[in-house]
């Protein structure tokens, strides 16, 4: 369903737009539909890769030129998946047993402290806001 022009406050796309195709349009029309001033929230793989299990193709798009040519304010850019990417591709193999344990002995704060820190090192998203100036 095709909406309106400047009809939200805040568009939001999360985990799906690297994986699409034509990144440059869906970003074109995200800005459409947002308000002036409005918010534009989306996430991005840092590098192009294939996920077999399903089956996506995610894309290498230059997403901060494609940012600047829609003339789209960048208000925070946030890395996303540090340790928990690092856990998941089994580089910290000892860390798993205890990260997926239903008695986890290490409290939820550590583990957000831990993946802020991580972010640095191990991240292969970004959270990008951005505002809609026009």
């Amino acid at each position: 369903i095709r909406q309106p022009d400047n009809k939200f406050d805040i568009v939001i796309c999360i985990r799906t737009i690297f994986a699409l195709k034509n990144v440059d349009h869906i970003i074109s029309e995200m800005k459409r539909i947002t308000k002036p001033n409005g918010l534009i929230i989306f996430d991005y793989g840092l590098k192009a890769r294939y996920d077999k299990t399903l089956d996506i193709s995610t894309s290498s798009w230059d997403i901060n030129e494609i940012i600047r040519k829609k003339n789209l304010k960048i208000k925070k850019i946030v890395r996303l998946d540090g340790l928990f990417h690092a856990i998941k591709r089994k580089k910290l193999r000892r860390l798993k047993p205890r990260f997926n344990s239903k008695h986890n002995i290490v409290p939820s704060f550590i583990w957000l402290f831990l993946e802020k820190l991580s972010t640095r090192t191990y991240h292969v998203r970004k959270l990008y806001i951005l505002q809609k100036i026009d």
